[in-house]
């Protein structure tokens, strides 16, 4: 009996130093796979590093010693990301080659991945769960516009930061505390709209809870110490922010405004049930739907996720009910500034850890039903054994259809207009005789300015439609040819508005 027991105790310490070698070998394994698949599904953006609207203005303005960048970011609560884009377009090496500030972005993709798949197994969700919600996260519209964009090269971080905060605040060391709501504050103060993937680990805590049937109070109790530090990271970066405003005489944008009258009221809630919460169930989408298509894709997810949410709760009561209803709004706490400010526009990259959060709602209800499926109770969320090959095929067939639709998207509307833009500016410049020019006519007809029906940025033919982008892109374009241009830029929408004597660029091509 007793070398019964020996052999008992050698064999589980056997079998526990295995499971630590598969998951130190899972890590890894994941580590580089993760790191590969961001830097082939960024190839392109890699491939074509551009500047790209506002960026043109913000380049330009750092080039002739403007003060537009620290008042645009310093009036919008942000001045941590003035330094840091005024520091990053003032380096002629980095401002020569874009595609480090590409690469910065990229890494802080990178690190947010592993952080959310190290937490997610942390907390009990399958590898399969984990990983796919750090693959959907790299395809949203969001985090494309973070690396196409070079302005904002600092968000990923922002995200990072706010996504690592929360765990840190969890700490019994005080130091470790302090880590945690310094990198909440900065990144606050890089990008609010970052920090608050801080609300994606509280989000993985709660559904965490729900499979291990905890109460919400007792849930709530648990994280106590998150609120609280998340709270003095908030006003810490509002007081930092509100300084640095008030030292340098800059006053608060209209868009950070936030929502302080009854009307406001209204129209906002309006536009969370209309916009905001429809959005939350085609979060990959980016094509503007009529009010019936909207409906009917709503639906077509709705239905089958809520199914899944309250099959297993079998007898349904009130705090089951909302159980549910709090697993489908809690995603709203990812779009937390949108819900504050009056300005109500719709764009992709202030929702990331929105449609982070609202991803995630879609694999934990998947998750459920296939337990469901094969009786069992859904304690954790390990996928049933007879189910893994067809679960793995039919996710893989998904997201390579998923990563060429974000291909494709992402070509359509930053690389192939601005690679006829470039060689249309190009070819111009090479066939003119006497340079520089006086002054320049820029041709950008009517029809370039219509939208396609799509939703935020998406919905643009042309970065050279915003009114800010025509005269820095052109003196750019000129100074990378050593073309030294002090003349007047002038914008028309036929070439018959161009003044006499003025070089001519006509992008009518682009409205094709």
């Amino acid at each position: 009996m007793i070398r019964l027991n020996r052999f008992k105790r050698k064999l589980g310490l056997l079998l526990n130093k295995l499971k630590k070698l598969f998951l130190s070998y899972e890590k890894t394994g994941v580590i580089f796979f993760l790191l590969l698949y961001f830097l082939i599904l960024f190839f392109p953006a890699l491939r074509h590093s551009k500047f790209w609207s506002d960026d043109w203005a913000l380049y330009w303005d750092t080039r002739s010693n403007g003060n537009e960048i620290m008042n645009a970011t310093v009036s919008n609560g942000r001045p941590i990301l003035g330094w840091l884009l005024r520091s990053a377009y003032s380096t002629s090496f980095l401002s020569n080659h874009l595609i480090i500030l590409q690469l910065l972005s990229i890494a802080g993709i990178f690190l947010l991945g592993i952080s959310i798949y190290s937490r997610m197994r942390a907390s009990q969700f399958s590898f399969l769960a984990s990983l796919i919600l750090v693959l959907g996260v790299g395809l949203l519209p969001g985090f494309q516009e973070y690396v196409y964009f070079i302005s904002c090269f600092a968000y990923s971080w922002a995200c990072f930061f706010g996504f690592l905060s929360c765990s840190l605040l969890n700490s019994d060391r005080v130091i470790i505390k302090f880590l945690g709501v310094s990198l909440l504050t900065l990144a606050f103060l890089i990008y609010p709209v970052g920090a608050i993937f801080y609300f994606l680990s509280l989000y993985i805590e709660y559904l965490e809870s729900v499979n291990e049937s905890i109460p919400i109070v007792r849930y709530l109790k648990g994280i106590q110490k998150k609120i609280y530090g998340f709270l003095v990271s908030l006003i810490l970066s509002l007081l930092i922010a509100l300084l640095i405003s008030r030292i340098l005489d800059i006053r608060a944008a209209t868009r950070v405004h936030l929502v302080d009258t009854f009307a406001l009221a209204l129209a906002k809630i309006e536009w969370i049930l209309t916009r905001l919460f429809v959005s939350e169930f085609r979060i990959f989408s980016t094509v503007s739907p009529t009010p019936t298509q909207a409906a009917l894709e709503f639906c077509l997810i709705f239905i089958p996720i809520s199914i899944a949410l309250l099959a297993p709760l079998r007898e349904l009561n009130s705090k089951k009910f909302f159980q549910y209803c709090l697993i489908i709004t809690f995603p709203l706490f990812g779009s937390l500034p949108n819900l504050i400010i009056s300005e109500n526009q719709f764009e992709y990259r202030t929702l990331t850890a929105f449609y982070a959060m609202a991803l995630l709602m879609w694999i934990f209800s998947v998750t459920r039903i296939l337990n469901l499926a094969m009786n069992r109770k859904p304690e954790g969320l390990s996928q049933p054994v007879r189910f893994r090959n067809l679960t793995i095929l039919s996710v893989s067939s998904l997201i390579a259809v998923q990563f060429g639709q974000t291909q494709a998207d992402s070509n359509r509307l930053w690389i192939s207009p601005s690679t006829t833009r470039d060689v249309i500016t190009n070819s111009v410049i090479d066939r003119v005789g006497i340079l520089p020019p006086s002054n320049v006519c820029l041709v950008i007809p009517i029809d370039l300015y219509s939208q396609i029906p799509r939703m935020g940025i998406y919905s643009m033919k042309s970065d050279l439609v915003s009114g800010w982008v025509p005269d820095p892109y052109i003196r750019i374009s000129l100074e990378k040819r050593s073309i030294i241009f002090r003349g007047k830029v002038e914008v028309v929408k036929s070439a018959l508005g161009c003044p006499v004597n003025y070089l001519i660029f006509d992008y009518s091509e682009l409205a094709n």
